[in-house]
Parts: structure tokens; C-alpha cells; sequence
């Protein structure tokens, strides 16, 4: 499975198989950012999966509030494969952060594991092990150039939110009410939403076509409300 670069919670639901961050506001990032200062602790956490490599770069001059389960973090990050130094991922690329609600398994398990007990203005980085560490409860990730080489993210928390309601996403998508979504609405909601950027060859249409072949069931080239991945709610 590939993995895509996006910074809206909705394209990256779609994009990865329906694995859906919270909305909520995003603040914009005028420059490119730089993670600087000593560093000023570094442990270990050991999992089943292996073994995560943290470390805090910059403490923050106050701290109120500690992430914990269930807060939508706001995050710019800039990650690397250290074996060969190059960048493949940056938020300042796309001039806002990313946000993600801790604790639901949206994002791979090493951020769920690593970003818990941050403060507001601290700058903290992952050094993760190929294998399920990078990827999350339910199949989502970054835009990871391979699976099998180790990785670098660069962390600062901005903000902690209050996680917003769920969203109904298959009421949005499903257009003309009919309690069935059609290829055409989802890309139709896909267009509105704004896209992500994809990897290699992949197109939209060969992620809807993907995201039809695991959802649409019965083969009737549409996806049912029961047959819905994503986030819903049972009014029907």
C-alpha cells in the first residue's frame, strides 16, 4: 500500500482507506521553519513492534497542558530518512500544519506513542524502525517512500484542541441522497474538499477505484451505508 501527502483530514480519510483526522482550524505557515537547540532529554520507548528513539530539542517556556489521548494535536514536521539524509516530507511545503486527534490510531503508532506528554512550543523528534510502528490501527501513514527504512521526524507541537463532534462523511459524500455513494460523488467530494498530492503513477481515479474494490461489496459499483468505512452515522 502506498501512502500519500496531504494535509486535509478529509483527503487523507480517502486516500488512506478512510483513516480520518479531526477538523478543525488550521494556522498558516508563512516561512520554513527550523528546529534548533540543544538536546535536552532523550529516552527509549520499547514496544512490541521495536523500539522508538525520542528526543526533545526545545522545552517550552510554559506548559499548561500535556497531549494526552484524545486532543487534536497541531503539528508542523519535517522528516527524513537518516540513512541518506534526504527529506522526504515537510508541512512547511504546504504552508499550513497538520492535525491529528492522538489516540484513534489515524496516524502511525510511532506519533501516537512519541507526541503523548508534549507541551505547546516544544520540539521533540522520532527516530522510527521499519515495520508497524509506521503505520497506524488502520492502514493509514505519511507519505513514506519505503517500508523498509528507518525514520526521522522533526516535531513542534503548536496547538492542543479540544477534539471536535465526528463528522458524518458519508452524508456529505452521498450527494443526491439515495443512501449510496457513486464514484462521481466521491470525487466530486474529493474536488471540493482539495486534493492531496499523490505518489508516483497513482491518479484519483486509481485510489477511488482502490477505495471501491475493498468497500463496494457486492460489486454493484456503489457504496452502501453499510458497506461505508468512513466515518457515519447509523440513521439509517
Amino acid at each position: 500500500m502506498k501512502y500519500f501527502d496531504s494535509s486535509h483530514p478529509a483527503i487523507v480519510c480517502l486516500l488512506v482507506l478512510f483513516c480520518v483526522t479531526q477538523r478543525g482550524a488550521y494556522c498558516e505557515l508563512e516561512d520554513e521553519f527550523e528546529f534548533g537547540g540543544d538536546k535536552t532529554e532523550r529516552w527509549t520507548e520499547k514496544t512490541e513492534d521495536g523500539d522508538i528513539e525520542i528526543q526533545i530539542f526545545k522545552n517550552a517556556e510554559e506548559c499548561d497542558r500535556k497531549s494526552e489521548d484524545g486532543d487534536v494535536l497541531v503539528v508542523k514536521y519535517q522528516a527524513i530518512m537518516p540513512v541518506s539524509g534526504v527529506e522526504f516530507d515537510n508541512s512547511a511545503n504546504r504552508k499550513r500544519p497538520f492535525h491529528f486527534t492522538l489516540g484513534e490510531g489515524r496516524v502511525m503508532k510511532a506519533w501516537e506513542i512519541g507526541l503523548k506528554g508534549m507541551c505547546i512550543g516544544e520540539q521533540r523528534g522520532l527516530t522510527i524502525p521499519p515495520g508497524p510502528l509506521q503505520k497506524g490501527d488502520q492502514g493509514s501513514g505519511a507519505m513514506i517512500p519505503h517500508d523498509d527504512e528507518i525514520l526521522t521526524y522533526a516535531f513542534e507541537l503548536l496547538a492542543i484542541r479540544d477534539s471536535p463532534p465526528p463528522i458524518n462523511m458519508f452524508k456529505e459524500m452521498d450527494a443526491d441522497g439515495d443512501n449510496a455513494i457513486q464514484k462521481e460523488e466521491m470525487l466530486a467530494y474529493l474536488k471540493n474538499e482539495g486534493l492531496g498530492g499523490l505518489k508516483d503513477e497513482e491518479t484519483v481515479d486509481d485510489v477511488i477505484d482502490n477505495i471501491f474494490e475493498g468497500q463496494d461489496q457486492d460489486g454493484d459499483q456503489t457504496i452502501s451505508h453499510a458497506e461505508f468505512g468512513g466515518p457515519k452515522h447509523d440513521e439509517f
